[in-house]
């Protein structure tokens, strides 16, 4: 692939010739081996950055994602439900629940979840739901009367 190299230790672009094997990056050079067989990508007006990660990604997010209850398939307050029931009968240790990813927006002629329906899906235990989007939560009256130094 011919393309601009982006090298952090060296500070600047290069052009430059890289050489990629079942999807991985084998090496960089200034010429085209001689005997290279494969396909050849003229990339000269594309940047590369090998090794960039995308910090957007919140690794850390999806860290916790894979540690809780989530909801993304849930498309009513009954699925939603259910799937906590389930979720608390199988943990029942839990001394506080966390779902995460419902989608009020994918809900058909049902209103934004509020703290009456959690009160209802979880009337004893502190709970809070998290939307998809991650700017909305959404707590029942257990956890809202959580004294915060509780936690």
């Amino acid at each position: 692939m011919n393309t601009a190299l982006i090298n952090i230790h060296l500070q600047h672009r290069s052009e430059t010739i890289m050489i990629i094997k079942d999807g991985i990056i084998q090496s960089f050079e200034k010429t085209l081996p001689q005997n290279f067989q494969g396909e050849i990508i003229d990339a000269k007006h594309q940047w590369i950055y090998p090794g960039f990660i995308d910090a957007h990604m919140h690794l850390a997010w999806y860290g916790q994602l894979l540690a809780s209850l989530t909801l993304f398939e849930c498309s009513s307050h009954a699925a939603i439900h259910t799937k906590i029931q389930t979720y608390l009968s199988n943990n029942p240790s839990l001394t506080l629940l966390h779902a995460r990813g419902y989608n009020d927006g994918s809900f058909t002629h049902e209103p934004s979840l509020t703290r009456f329906h959690l009160d209802t899906m979880s009337p004893t235990l502190p709970t809070v739901l998290t939307r998809v989007c991650n700017h909305v939560v959404v707590a029942n009256s257990v956890m809202l009367k959580k004294d915060s130094r509780s936690f």
